[in-house]
């Protein structure tokens, strides 16, 4: 009892039966010593922990001069810093969320057992960030959802004056949790609609808004209306917006008087000029002087490589 009050600090618990990592408080962590006589004890103090080189210019923390201890006198001696947690965490074996209580010792995992009593909005939320670590992913977050967050994300950045409210990941997390509220199933997660708890992230009016200001496509002399592009970063590294990309055949930009627009006139749409084939030819911020000093280095060769398209 004497070395636990003077090492408490210093309390291990082992992670498993197979290796002698173990976990201490304060997120460390480490492992005990091959020689050590407290190996088959899951609780112990280590009176010396120490840091030694390891492959790949890491370290590698060791724990010795081990001694065995019990939980009960981690109890007796600090009743006040033993705290009991509900908490809802996602098992990628059978595709679930399983609920524990949790006793920790300060911020130290000293025990778990399975809880029936699991909070809806707590599941929901383990299920999300199951589904943001990429261990499933619902039918329905298609690419019109991925568009939305893209095109959110990006007029935030472009008009912060506008105060949209951005689909950031902390966003984007809470829209999840909403959705799986009352499921524990990752096929449950699967097959259930999230476009509604996406819609719900602002009112109606603001969605309305944001096509007006980052529309899905943009209007095409004699054509249909052409998909844009937002990007997935809106700021580049410079901290500028990076402009919405229109992925367009060279020779069908000729019908066009004037480069677009959107955003109020205020951000120019970039175009990812291509040849007949969809190959880049290469990007253009102006049409207008890009058809007048570009276009005529390179018609020679668009005209030998693709005849019979009207090139002006």
């Amino acid at each position: 009892l004497c070395i636990l009050s003077s090492f408490a600090d210093q309390i291990c618990i082992r992670c498993d039966t197979g290796t002698l990592n173990c976990k201490l408080p304060k997120q460390r962590s480490g492992t005990l010593v091959r020689e050590s006589v407290v190996q088959k004890s899951p609780l112990f103090i280590a009176a010396e922990i120490r840091q030694i080189s390891a492959r790949g210019n890491r370290t590698k923390t060791l724990l010795s001069l081990a001694s065995a201890i019990e939980l009960k006198w981690v109890k007796e001696l600090f009743p006040d810093e033993i705290t009991i947690n509900c908490e809802s965490e996602f098992d990628p074996g059978p595709k679930r969320v399983e609920t524990y209580s949790i006793k920790y010792f300060r911020d130290l995992e000293i025990d778990r057992k399975h809880d029936t009593n699991a909070d809806s909005k707590a599941v929901g939320l383990a299920l999300a960030k199951a589904c943001l670590h990429d261990w499933f992913k619902p039918k329905s977050f298609d690419k019109s959802i991925v568009q939305q967050i893209l095109r959110l994300n990006w007029i935030c950045a472009a008009r912060p004056d506008l105060e949209f409210p951005p689909l950031d990941e902390k966003a984007v997390l809470n829209c999840l949790t909403n959705a799986f509220e009352g499921m524990t199933l990752a096929k449950q997660a699967i097959a259930s609609n999230v476009k509604p708890a996406f819609r719900k992230h602002m009112p109606e009016a603001q969605w309305e808004w944001l096509d007006e200001f980052a529309p899905t496509t943009i209007d095409w002399p004699i054509d249909q209306p052409k998909k844009l592009h937002y990007p997935e970063s809106p700021i580049d590294k410079t901290g500028k917006i990076v402009p919405v990309e229109l992925h367009v055949k060279l020779h069908e930009c000729f019908r066009l008087n004037r480069h677009p627009v959107i955003c109020e006139g205020q951000q120019i749409v970039r175009f990812k000029l291509l040849t007949p084939k969809n190959k880049k030819i290469d990007f253009c911020d102006d049409w207008p002087t890009f058809k007048q000093r570009e276009y005529p280095k390179i018609r020679k060769n668009l005209m030998a490589k693709f005849p019979g398209f009207g090139w002006l």
